[in-house]
């Protein structure tokens, strides 16, 4: 595969909790939750983004092993927790407590493209001139559902709640039973992941793409096959920024970051 394009950007918060990696066989876009705990445990401020860009690299360094790509996310999420677990001590908290993140990556074979997702990272498929997305909906569930209680609270002027216990509450449910799966520390939502392969000869350029862009992108201004050209690709990555950034209605959203952070990354597969 090579690279035609990558952009990553920083949204409002205070860290930047996306990132991206690529390699001429594996390309991968992670998007680490933003940490809601941070009130209890003020000395994991910096957690997600230090564990995200742990992680990407040694996604990268387990790239060259011949494995399946949910078993090199794996293999790369042990030895991140084993560095992690060196500067934060772990071990001493709760998983939930912890990072979550989401993941959208994809290995190159022989004679096919093989991918994984989890949580609410993106993978478009191009084949000449039809798209195929690919993506993880399970979660969507419970976004909505914050999204409802949080809209409830704003309007109950008497609620004693807080939206940070609500995002709490939702984040207590990763991996569970009754939850949503999702990337965590111990790599236990792996097994949960979405995948899949397709055939070489059905794909001619791939985009991976965090939920930064998912508002703009399914706002009905753009055409999916436009994000396959590069140079279109960069006016619309130019043209989102104003969109997210002068939109009114957008900023107004109930969330920890009214501006989340943005990654894509447009890959074209080599003859």
């Amino acid at each position: 595969m090579e690279k035609i394009y990558e952009y990553c950007k920083k949204g409002n918060g205070k860290y930047n909790e996306d990132v991206v990696g690529s390699t001429s066989n594996i390309a991968c876009v992670i998007d680490g939750a933003t940490d809601v705990f941070l009130d209890e445990h003020k000395e994991l401020d910096g957690i997600v983004n230090r564990y995200v860009n742990l992680l990407i690299d040694n996604v990268i360094k387990c790239s060259t092993q011949e494995k399946d790509v949910c078993s090199i996310v794996s293999l790369a999420i042990d030895l991140t927790y084993e560095q992690l677990n060196k500067m934060f001590v772990i071990d001493n908290y709760e998983e939930y407590e912890l990072p979550t993140f989401s993941i959208a990556c994809i290995k190159e074979n022989c004679d096919s493209y093989e991918f994984m997702i989890l949580g609410d990272c993106y993978i478009l498929i191009r084949d000449r001139e039809h798209v195929t997305m690919f993506n993880d909906e399970r979660i969507i569930k419970f976004s909505q559902r914050n999204r409802d209680t949080l809209r409830r609270l704003k309007l109950d002027p008497r609620s004693d709640s807080s939206s940070i216990n609500v995002y709490k509450s939702t984040r207590k449910k990763a991996n569970s039973i009754d939850g949503y799966p999702i990337g965590s520390v111990s790599g236990k939502g792996i097994k949960n992941a979405v995948t899949g392969k397709v055939s070489k000869n059905r794909v001619s350029d791939i985009l991976i793409y965090s939920d930064g862009f998912v508002d703009y992108f399914e706002s009905g201004k753009i055409e999916k096959k436009q994000l396959f050209d590069r140079f279109r690709l960069k006016k619309i990555v130019k043209e989102s920024e104003d969109y997210y950034e002068n939109n009114d209605i957008y900023m107004k959203q109930l969330r920890p970051k009214q501006m989340d952070d943005k990654t894509i990354i447009l890959l074209k597969k080599e003859n």
